[in-house]
């Protein structure tokens, strides 16, 4: 990976790093995910496509993700059957104390109603919340839009705690986003700045911690409600003057123009991009 990186960095980017850079990562290999993204077949079981097709394995436990992920992944694969709603994905989140929320994306395409949907939801989720623990809240999203909320949702984590939920983006693990404000903040220390510019920001892991190091952020990010999230975070820590949470979509906005109508001169640029890469 920092052989690769290095590679990138000149051929994409023109900056020649005279060392490959230090890649961090969890030492554990096993059992620390908190975070997956899940397939169902036709019989409502969740598992993951096959390498190279859009054909569902079934499977019941992943050794990288958490004990309580995986129980989670076991208990809806027993109970998922009784709900009526065509699903095409649902994506799991682990908590640090063991929990689980989970979001539901029904298929594109379904032609049942959005008012019966939200039903048929609460129809199951009701009777059975005892049964699901350690699963304790389902967002239910169609068109990446959240139609219902059931039980609780969000999760806390991370220093300064952030608000997060299923459907929206988590680092693969929290010991990894641990390592990676780690990382961040080093940096930041090294060349302490006043104006950061964060793109991809998503919920604010990293611009909050950096704004409570002194810094004045603006985050960037085309997600609407991972943005609404990193506010009310920001509330929280009384950092609402520091960071800015802003929407900008880069494959219908320019960086360089944005950059050119600012108010501010940025000093520092902060980049976590997707795994797509950088549009």
């Amino acid at each position: 990976k920092s052989q690769i990186l290095q590679q990138v960095m000149q051929r994409v980017g023109k900056i020649h790093l005279e060392e490959a850079p230090c890649i961090r990562a969890p030492e554990e290999r096993y059992g620390g995910r908190t975070r997956l993204r899940l397939q169902v077949d036709r019989h409502q079981r969740l598992g993951l496509y096959q390498r190279g097709t859009k054909n569902v394995v079934p499977i019941e436990h992943c050794p990288v993700a958490t004990e309580g992920v995986n129980r989670a992944w076991a208990i809806l694969n027993e109970h998922l059957s009784a709900l009526h709603l065509s699903l095409q994905e649902v994506r799991l989140l682990g908590a640090s104390d063991g929990s689980v929320v989970a979001s539901f994306h029904i298929k594109r395409g379904s032609k049942l109603s959005t008012p019966k949907a939200k039903k048929e939801l609460e129809r199951w989720w009701r009777p059975r919340q005892g049964e699901l623990m350690p699963l304790r809240g389902v967002e239910l999203l169609q068109a990446n839009n959240v139609l219902l909320e059931v039980g609780h949702t969000i999760l806390k984590e991370g220093k300064p705690d952030t608000m997060y939920r299923p459907s929206g983006f988590a680092q693969a693990s929290w010991v990894g986003n641990a390592l990676l404000v780690e990382e961040v903040l080093a940096a930041y220390r090294r060349n302490p700045v006043r104006n950061i510019l964060e793109m991809y920001a998503g919920c604010g892991n990293l611009s909050l911690a950096l704004a409570q190091e002194g810094a004045y952020v603006w985050a960037l990010d085309s997600n609407v409600q991972a943005l609404q999230d990193g506010q009310i975070s920001a509330k929280a820590h009384q950092l609402q003057q520091q960071v800015q949470f802003e929407v900008f979509d880069d494959h219908h906005n320019s960086l360089p123009v944005y950059c050119e109508h600012a108010d501010v001169d940025f000093e520092m640029l902060v980049l976590d991009p997707p795994r797509r890469g950088i549009a």
